[in-house]
């Protein structure tokens, strides 16, 4: 049976995380409960389970997470279980994070801890 003119709405398919794009600059703290992709500017702090800077994205701010990949460029600390700096990646701060892997090309002025801060 086919029915035409269904009052039955569509599902929206909703999209994975949290999504700012390059022509974005925020002056503020970003909370995010699942993941975010982020390419534009902040100049503020980033909490959310995963994040992923792409090459665009400029922070300067602190980054808390569970994972966090960085492409772009952050200046401040990162505190997150495992963090990744691809060979795009331009960081200066301070990391403190217990898997940590560092790409080939990466420009890193950085102090290292593997002593996660939960406060602080």
């Amino acid at each position: 049976v086919i029915m035409f003119g269904s009052n039955v709405p569509t599902p929206v398919k909703q999209p994975d995380g949290s999504h700012v794009a390059t022509d974005m600059r925020i002056v503020g703290n970003i909370f995010a409960e699942d993941n975010l992709d982020f390419a534009g500017e902040l100049e503020g702090n980033i909490e959310a389970d995963t994040v992923h800077l792409l090459v665009t994205a400029k922070v300067n701010g602190d980054i808390k997470a569970n994972s966090v990949v960085v492409d772009g460029t952050v200046t401040g600390k990162i505190i997150a279980k495992k963090v990744r700096l691809s060979k795009t990646a331009i960081f200066k701060g301070a990391l403190a994070s217990k898997g940590i892997v560092i790409d080939e090309g990466a420009e890193i002025t950085a102090s290292f801890t593997k002593e996660i801060e939960v406060n602080g």
